[in-house]
This record gives structure tokens, sequence and C-alpha cells, in this order.
């Protein structure tokens, strides 16, 4: 390819992504359905909580010029016109000892039923930490917390035993890191993330901080008094046991989790391979500047970098990886692998 054809190709899809972004800024996102559209201040408290899911009403209103009661009333309308689908905490169970396993699975010859079955039993199942059903070439992405490989050994026979003659292909990878970041595409320019796994120190949990930890994962903003009723302690213990969750930094961050099918948004997972592994922090530091992408998994197996989108439609990931190999000619292939339910995410495997 001649290096005017190439400028052309870059230029071209440059230009289209950012047309891309400006057509999905904060003033313009608007509800598919159920009649509703979110104003300036539904975005500026959506906003807020994206950056800290734990702020108090208070917090927010003072740092918006709202008042308390604007504050809560469209917080409650946004999460029961299911916007904000929940608040979850988020976990580095590598200080615990953990490794995190994946498989990617091709279905074949399933019946509804079974398929049911399959997802009943995954839920059930506390080394099934999250699944998503997948479109294209895989059907399931499983995500496995377990201690050692004969853990997950364990886990993946009783798997194959039940499943196995419906499982047509199968990708095994262990996966090293994963950024977790914030809803950036809802803001102006605001990205920030949170780093899970490489954790080098070693911590223990109490029963009691499983349990707070079981339930900031349903509900990141619950109160340490509610915390306290709940497991019949008081609130002082429960700020103690967060605190010391905190600096051992098995809870790493609090995050809003946002319906983005009801922005406007698809969800895709995009697997790459690289003919040369020493530029892939080149590839990783462009991939952290795209406001779409919600998480960069970094594993080794059946891919050498990964990440997952919030795009407005199928076309924008391709022309988004057009750019990407236009522009880094190390990009030896990639898989573009819709998502079309998260059925289970961020499962405590105790």
């Amino acid at each position: 390819m001649s290096s005017g054809l190439k400028n052309d190709l870059k230029n071209k899809a440059s230009n289209q992504n950012n047309d891309y972004i400006s057509n999905y800024n904060t003033r313009k996102i608007v509800l598919k359905h159920q009649g509703v559209k979110l104003d300036e201040k539904d975005l500026k408290i959506l906003q807020a909580l994206d950056l800290n899911a734990k702020a108090s009403i208070t917090s927010i209103a003072s740092e918006l010029g709202f008042s308390k009661e604007v504050v809560n009333y469209r917080i409650k309308n946004l999460e029961r016109s299911k916007v904000i689908k929940k608040y979850t905490v988020i976990t580095d169970l590598t200080c615990l000892g953990f490794n995190l396993y994946r498989l990617l699975i091709n279905l074949y010859n399933i019946s509804p039923r079974i398929e049911q079955d399959l997802q009943s039993w995954l839920k059930r199942n506390p080394r099934a930490s999250w699944f998503v059903k997948l479109q294209g070439n895989w059907d399931l992405a499983l995500l496995s917390w377990s201690r050692n490989p004969l853990e997950f050994q364990a886990f993946y026979e009783s798997l194959i035993t039940r499943y196995g003659n419906f499982f047509k292909e199968k990708a095994f990878s262990i996966v090293t890191k994963i950024l977790v970041f914030n809803y950036s595409y809802i803001h102006k320019g605001v990205k920030k993330h949170i780093t899970i796994g490489g954790c080098n120190s070693r911590a223990s949990l109490n029963h009691v901080e499983k349990e707070i930890l079981k339930l900031l994962m349903d509900n990141a903003r619950m109160s340490h008094v509610d915390i306290g009723k709940a497991l019949g302690i008081t609130a002082n213990t429960v700020k103690y046991h967060i605190k010391r969750l905190e600096d051992s930094k098995i809870i790493k961050g609090y995050k809003l989790v946002l319906n983005h099918e009801l922005l406007g948004f698809e969800h895709y997972k995009v697997m790459i391979q690289l003919s040369n592994l020493k530029k892939k922090e080149v590839l990783k530091s462009r991939l952290m500047q795209e406001p779409t992408i919600v998480y960069i998994t970094e594993s080794f197996g059946h891919s050498d970098l990964e990440f997952e989108m919030h795009a407005p439609y199928a076309r924008f990931v391709n022309e988004y990886l057009t750019m990407l190999r236009t522009d880094y000619d190390f990009i030896k292939d990639f898989e573009i692998i819709p998502t079309t339910e998260e059925v289970c995410i961020n499962k405590l495997p105790f």
C-alpha cells in the first residue's frame, strides 16, 4: 500500500471515529424506549455517580448546585426506568491468592431447555464468577476465580461431564490483568480506570468481610447502618472492615452500572492477535484513550490483547479497528464478538 493511500485511510477512519463520538455526546444521549429522555440534570447526576458510585446525595447536590430533593428524586427515577442497573464493588481477588481463568464456548445441537439448565448450573456454581452470552463464533464466555489450576480443573471437568456433549469448540486462557473504565462516553473527556490483577500481597478474609462484600456486590451504595442491620453488627464495625478491605486492595473501587442499551449503545468484545508482543503497551495506551472502551483485558492463551466497547452500531467497531490496523501494522488479526446478555457478573467464589 502506498504511503499516500495509507494516510488517506488513516485520516478518513480518524475523522469518522470523531464524528461518531460527537454524535453521541452527553447532550444528545436519549433512551431508545420507555419514552424517557435524559436532560442536562440527569446527565450531570450520572456523571457524578460514574466518577464516584458511593457519592452521597448531599455531596452530589453540593457539587452540582442542585437541591438534595432534586438529586434524590432523579436518582430514584433513573433507577426505576432501568437506566441505572445497579451499583457494585470492584474487587481484586488476586490479593487473596486467586487466579482468573477464562473459557470461550461454542455450543452445538443444544435445546433451549438444556441451555437454560446450563445457565442455571453456572449461576449456582461459585466457580462461575462471570459469564455472558455471545454471538458469532462463540456462544458463551465464562470467567472463573480459582486458587490454582487443580481447583479450576475440578470445575472444568464437572462442567464437561454435564454439558460437554453440547460443546463444539472451546478456547482456554488465563487472564492476568483487567482494566475497568468509567463510562467516558457520557463525559467530556473524563476517563479513569481501576486495574484488577497483579496483586503482590496476600490478604485474608473473615466471615464478616465475606458477607459485607456480598452485600456491596449487590448495592455498593448500601449504608454502613443498613449493612450492620443485615449482619447484626454495628455501623462502626462495618466501617472498620470496609476500610480494611480497601487498605488491603481487595476492594479496588465502586462502580455505577448503566444500561448501555437504553443509552443507544451495543456491547462488543474484540480479541486481538499481535505479530510483535513488545508493541502491546503501545496499542494498550491507544485503547485507553478511546471513550467507548469499557474494559481492556490482558491474557495469554487465545488472544494477546482484548477490549470491550459500547458502540453506537456495528460499523463503528469495524471502522475503529480499520483505523487501528492502519496505525499499527503489528495487529496480525482480530475477532469481533457481539455480547448479547450479561447473565452473571462479579459473583464471588465463596
